[in-house]
């Protein structure tokens, strides 16, 4: 009988020795251990890189920020802003801080866009829709996994808690450089002065007749500190009164204010207002300038004011008996004292005078705060300065 000749899959398997599939299963039991082992440590690497990705670690931040915020308090190792502890305001910066966050509040991180370096990213925090917070992280011991992925230990360099209010725009606060700034007793330095040596408006006039010159300086306060009391003070203590105006600014250019005018000054101030007035209806004796003169500063911006009108437009004031004129009713308030040697009063009153060609009355409004600077004009060789008009604007 002829025997069947084997193929070639046979003849090979008769050359194999014994035990070698015992070595395939072997081998191929290593090759599945293998593939399972990398298979871990890939799930691994990848889940630490998650873990070690910074808007992670903000990510968790957040959620333990929240937490600490609705108990009116900041995380383990976070501070409130210099600014408000040294103006004794912390304790309502955190009252106000933990007032933006609820039970139910959605926390969310977002990269500033400004921040390229990923070694050192910048986020912005937020509940709900507020911004409460700026982070900043640092990235520490850094190593290679995965021979391609850059794994980190992530430090915070900078925590910025935010009470969204505060974030208005600042207060405008402008005083004598005399004077002081503090807030609940804390004194505000220069640190916080945007403009010094200002002029005062008013005085540009007659500023140079002044002996104790008065210069401006311009503050900018952030708004959140005026959840705190601010007082202006001059240099011997006293407290001078303020009110902002519609935009919360702050203008003070004196050293004291009063409602009512001392007697001595309204006096003083009442006369030269009158004085003034009959001066520029001529009622005064002769052309009436060397009456008025005793009380205006020769050669001065109100004394060429009087000139221009006895030389130019008092030809145009009509015809009246210059006896028997009422003056009613006198109003004279707001005593301003800038120095020892300056006042400010509003007067107010209404003068009633007989044209007799016309064969009526007619009268003239005297509205408007004066301005009054102790002088001495004389060229005596004596030193006896007087009150003199330096200056009026239209009261507003």
């Amino acid at each position: 009988m002829r025997r069947r000749q084997k193929n070639f899959i046979q003849r090979i398997a008769e050359q194999l020795k014994p035990g070698f599939w015992l070595y395939v299963a072997i081998y191929t039991m290593v090759l599945v251990i293998a593939a399972f082992v990398f298979l871990i440590y890939t799930e691994n690497s990848l889940r630490d890189y998650e873990r070690a990705q910074a808007i992670t670690v903000v990510e968790n931040f957040s959620k333990d920020l929240k937490k600490q915020a609705l108990k009116d308090q900041l995380p383990k190792g976070a501070n409130v802003p210099s600014l408000y502890t040294v103006f004794g305001l912390r304790d309502t910066f955190l009252q106000d801080y933990g007032e933006q966050f609820e039970k139910n509040t959605k926390m969310s991180v977002q990269k500033q866009k400004g921040s390229y370096d990923t070694s050192c990213p910048v986020f912005d925090i937020y509940a709900d829709d507020v911004r409460v917070a700026e982070i900043e992280l640092k990235a520490v011991n850094t190593k290679v996994i995965f021979a391609i992925l850059n794994v980190s230990d992530w430090e915070v360099t900078r925590f910025e808690p935010i009470v969204q209010t505060y974030e208005a725009d600042s207060v405008t606060v402008t005083i004598p450089d005399t004077h002081q700034i503090s807030i609940n007793g804390v004194p505000v330095d220069n640190s916080f002065a945007k403009k010094q040596n200002l002029a005062v408006a008013e005085f540009a006039s007659f500023k140079q007749y002044m002996k104790e010159s008065v210069v401006l300086s311009e503050y900018e306060i952030p708004g959140a500190l005026m959840n705190g009391t601010l007082k202006i003070t001059t240099k011997d203590g006293s407290v001078v009164p303020y009110v902002p105006d519609a935009n919360g600014d702050i203008y003070v250019n004196y050293t004291d204010y009063a409602a009512t005018v001392p007697t001595t000054y309204s006096d003083t101030a009442v006369t030269i207002a009158k004085t003034w007035e009959n001066f520029m209806t001529r009622d005064l004796q002769g052309e009436g300038l060397s009456t008025m003169a005793q009380y205006l500063i020769k050669d001065s911006a109100y004394y060429e004011k009087a000139l221009i009108f006895l030389y130019g437009d008092a030809w145009m004031t009509s015809a009246h008996y210059t006896s028997g004129n009422v003056y009613s009713p006198i109003v004279v308030e707001d005593y301003t004292r800038y120095s020892e040697e300056c006042f400010s009063c509003h007067i107010q009153f209404t003068k009633t005078m007989y044209l007799y060609k016309q064969n009526k009355y007619a009268t003239n409004e005297i509205d408007a705060v004066f301005y009054f600077l102790n002088y001495d004009d004389t060229d005596d060789g004596i030193h006896n300065p007087t009150w003199k008009l330096v200056a009026d604007f239209a009261a507003s």
